[in-house]
């Protein structure tokens, strides 16, 4: 692993996909709508497992941002609402309401006086074996799926 830096994101609708010994799996990142300033850990690695999980923005012309992550076969499915000071997220098993979390989003100053980010929830997918991280400032988020310990999505944006 090394370290590295997403700055200046204009990514849209960009597809990237790894090869496994026997199929190509997608993973895809989502349109990054503003600047995004965050470091994160990332290994250049060959998938062995599918990240089943597929993004699409519901809203990100104005504040708060929306967006919802679905199964590929369509059963399972997240809404993520992100407010200035919370995260609500709500779960859907074949179109019905099945759950619903709220988090506190705070931020922090660093040394300089600047807001830095938070990395303020982390989910774990149902079956146990994967894991969703964010980072929220005032404007930007972040947000990285890893499944089997293995990156295989990044999802970033601005509130508008």
């Amino acid at each position: 692993m090394f370290l590295t830096q997403i700055s200046e994101a204009t990514v849209r609708n960009f597809t990237f996909r790894t090869t496994s010994e026997s199929e190509r799996l997608p993973a895809t990142f989502v349109t990054a709508m503003s600047a995004l300033h965050a470091y994160i850990f990332f290994a250049f690695v060959t998938l062995a497992t599918a990240c089943d999980v597929n993004v699409t923005f519901i809203s990100m012309t104005a504040k708060p941002v929306f967006f919802q992550m679905k199964s590929f076969d369509g059963s399972l499915s997240q809404l993520y609402h992100f407010d200035k000071f919370q995260q609500e997220q709500k779960l859907r098993l074949k179109g019905k309401d099945c759950g619903m979390h709220t988090t506190e989003v705070a931020t922090y100053e660093d040394k300089d006086g600047e807001k830095g980010p938070l990395i303020h929830n982390t989910v774990s997918l149902l079956e146990g074996n994967g894991s969703a991280t964010y980072w929220v400032t005032e404007d930007k988020w972040a947000r990285m799926v890893a499944r089997m310990g293995l990156l295989c999505a990044i999802e970033c944006g601005g509130r508008g």
